[in-house]
C-alpha cells in the first residue's frame, strides 16, 4: 500500500513539473485569419494562365502569363501594386493591365507568374494584402507616390489603396457569348431596373454581350446600385448560378 501511494505521489509531482514547463513555453500558433503578414487592403486573389496567354488584355497590352501583372476591377491601368500572401508573408510587385476578376468575392486576379512567386498556384486562391506603390494615369503609366519623409517607418512608404480619382463606373451583371442568354438576364433585371442595357464587346477570345447598368460618377454610387441589383436578383438563378453584380471601371 505504501509503495502504491509513493508511486502515485511521484507520478503527481512529475505531471505537475511537466505542466509547469509547458506553460512556460507556449507554442505560437497563428490563426488562419491573422493578417499581420499582409499589410494593406485585405482580399482574395485568384490567378489566370494559358487560356489567355498571348491575347490582348483590356488595356490593349498582350497578356504574358509568365510576367508580373494583375487584373483589377476599378484601379487605373498602369497602377503598380505590392501583393502579399497572408500565410507566409511572400510578396510580389505587379502592374494592373486588365479588368477582373468578375467573381464578387475576389479582389484581384494575378498572372501565373505572380501567383507562382507567391506560392499560390496549387491552391488557386489565397488571402492577400494589396498595397499601392504608384497609381496609373490616364495613359496607363505609373505615377510614383512620393516617398515618406525622413524618420517615418519604412512600412509607411507604401500607401494603402486610396479611393480612385473621379471617373466612370458601371455595374456589370454578367457577360455572355450567347446573346440570347444576355437577353434573358436583361429581361429579368429590367423588371426592377429598366435602365439595364447590353453592351457588345469583342476581344481575342470572341464576342461578349455584357449586361450592365450605369454610368456612375463615383465608385460608391455604383456599389450602392450593385447592392440593390443583388437584392432584387435574390432567388433568380441563371445557368444554375445566382447573379452577383460587380462594379467595374468604364475604361
Amino acid at each position: 500500500m505504501k509503495c502504491s501511494l509513493l508511486r502515485l505521489s511521484l507520478l503527481f509531482v512529475f505531471c505537475l513539473l511537466v505542466s509547469v514547463g509547458c506553460a512556460g513555453h507556449p507554442r505560437a500558433v497563428r490563426a488562419a485569419s491573422d493578417t499581420s503578414l499582409c499589410p494593406g487592403e485585405i482580399g482574395v486573389a485568384s490567378w489566370y494562365g494559358k487560356d489567355f496567354h498571348g491575347r490582348k488584355t483590356s488595356s490593349g497590352v498582350v497578356y504574358d502569363m509568365y510576367g508580373l501583372s494583375a487584373a483589377h476591377r476599378t484601379l487605373p491601368f498602369g497602377t503598380l501594386l505590392r501583393v502579399t500572401e497572408c500565410k507566409q508573408g511572400r510578396s510580389v510587385q505587379v502592374t494592373v493591365n486588365d479588368r477582373g476578376p468578375f467573381v464578387a468575392d475576389r479582389a484581384i486576379d494575378l498572372s501565373f507568374g505572380a501567383a507562382k512567386s507567391l506560392g499560390i498556384v496549387a491552391d488557386g486562391v489565397a488571402q492577400v494584402g494589396i498595397q499601392m506603390i504608384a497609381r496609373g494615369d490616364a495613359a496607363g503609366r505609373p505615377l510614383p507616390i512620393p516617398p515618406a519623409t525622413e524618420g517615418v517607418a519604412a512600412e509607411r512608404e507604401v500607401a494603402p489603396i486610396p479611393p480612385p480619382p473621379p471617373s466612370g463606373f458601371v455595374v456589370q451583371i454578367g457577360a455572355y457569348q450567347i446573346k440570347d442568354n444576355a437577353l434573358r438576364v436583361k429581361e429579368q433585371i429590367e423588371k426592377q431596373h429598366p435602365e439595364v442595357y447590353i453592351e457588345t464587346h469583342e476581344n481575342n477570345i470572341g464576342i461578349f454581350h455584357r449586361v450592365r447598368i450605369g454610368l456612375y460618377t463615383s465608385e460608391e454610387e455604383a456599389r450602392s446600385a450593385a447592392d440593390r441589383v443583388a437584392l432584387h436578383a435574390t432567388g433568380f438563378l441563371f445557368g444554375g448560378e445566382t447573379l452577383h453584380p460587380v462594379v467595374v471601371r468604364a475604361d
